[in-house]
């Protein structure tokens, strides 16, 4: 399998929020949250598929390529007057914590495994915020050949 696509309906979870102000201890709501996104993992399917798109990436001969969807309602997203909200989280704050919760096998559990992927594999990042009716994020998960990265030259 050389690609994988999780849509999880839930409104997306800033990294500014995650942690009390010391910035070692983890909110209970940040932890439900990641709770509760693993548990769209839980689909017989979905375990499948992740553990198809495992077994398929070579850490030798591999690297990884997101592209990061994140939904908001309209009404978030945009002010009355059309600009951009400040309701909405930061794109760069709300990719770290879905990318640790799909990757990190700290999140895997006994009954529910993630990819179990570190997530220095990705190296092709693509983030989008966009309206829709309900909250939602998807995320696509490219497998590519590492050789193809090295051979070429990009600034």
């Amino acid at each position: 399998m050389k690609r994988i696509k999780l849509v999880i309906p839930l409104k997306p979870y800033s990294l500014n929020k995650m942690y009390y102000r010391d910035g070692k201890i983890k909110k209970t709501e940040a932890r439900n949250w990641e709770n509760a996104v693993i548990e769209y993992l839980r689909d017989e399917k979905t375990q499948k598929d992740l553990e198809q798109f495992r077994e398929s990436f070579n850490p030798k001969k591999h690297y990884l390529e997101i592209h990061l969807l994140f939904l908001y309602p309209k009404e978030l997203l945009f002010t009355r007057e059309g600009s951009c909200s400040s309701k909405v989280f930061d794109a760069t704050n709300v990719e770290k914590p879905l990318v640790d919760v799909i990757f990190l096998k700290s999140h895997s559990t006994s009954r529910i495994r993630n990819l179990e992927i570190d997530d220095k594999f990705i190296m092709d990042l693509v983030s989008k915020k966009r309206s829709a009716e309900k909250h939602r994020m998807e995320i696509t998960i490219y497998i590519k050949d590492l050789q193809d990265l090295q051979d070429t030259e990009q600034p």
